[in-house]
C-alpha cells in the first residue's frame, strides 16, 4: 500500500502506530481501517492518534466486530486465512472502552457487511449486527482549571 501511495505522490511515513514520528496536533483526521487487530498495543496506538490530532480532530476506526455472528465466523476461520492468521479481533465494547481510555468521545457508530459476500449491502446506524463496524470519535478537550488546592486537569 505504501508503494502504491508513493507512486501516486502521497507522502508516506514508515512507522509504528504506537510510536508516531509526528509532532503533536498535526492532523485534523485519522482513519484506521481493519488495523486495530494487528497493533502490538492498541491503547498506545489510540493515545498516539489522540496526540497527533488537532484540538478539533477526529478519528474513525473501522474494524471487524468479533461479537457479531459473522465476526464469530471470521474468528473461527482466521487461522487458515492469510490476512487474518495473526489478527486479534475486537468487539465494539472493547473498541469503545479503549477509545474512552485514550480520551476520545464517541459521536457516531455505523455497521455494514451482514453476510459472507463481504460487500457493503447497506449501512445501518449503531453496531452489533454487521461484521464491519465503524466508530467516529472526537478528541476531548483537556484544560487546566484552578481551584483552592491548585491546578487540576479536567475534561
Amino acid at each position: 500500500m505504501r508503494t502504491k501511495a508513493s507512486e501516486r505522490g502521497i507522502n508516506t511515513i514508515n512507522a509504528y502506530a504506537e510510536n508516531l514520528p509526528i509532532p503533536n496536533e498535526t492532523y485534523d483526521f485519522i482513519l484506521m481501517v481493519t488495523v486495530d487487530c494487528f497493533f502490538t498495543d492498541i491503547l498506545q496506538a489510540l493515545k498516539e492518534a489522540y496526540r497527533v490530532l488537532t484540538k478539533e480532530g477526529f478519528l474513525i476506526v473501522a474494524f471487524i466486530d468479533k461479537n457479531t455472528p459473522l465476526g464469530q465466523i471470521y474468528e473461527e476461520k482466521k487461522a487458515s486465512n492469510i490476512f487474518y492468521k495473526n489478527a486479534r479481533f475486537h468487539s465494539d465494547s472493547e473498541i469503545e472502552n479503549l477509545l474512552k481510555m485514550a480520551n476520545f468521545e464517541i459521536i457516531d457508530k455505523r455497521q455494514t457487511v451482514f453476510n459472507l459476500e463481504n460487500i457493503i449491502q447497506e449501512i445501518k446506524p449503531d453496531v452489533g449486527e454487521g461484521v464491519f463496524a465503524i466508530v467516529k470519535a472526537i478528541k476531548k478537550h483537556r484544560s487546566k482549571k484552578s481551584c483552592k488546592d491548585g491546578p487540576t486537569e479536567v475534561q
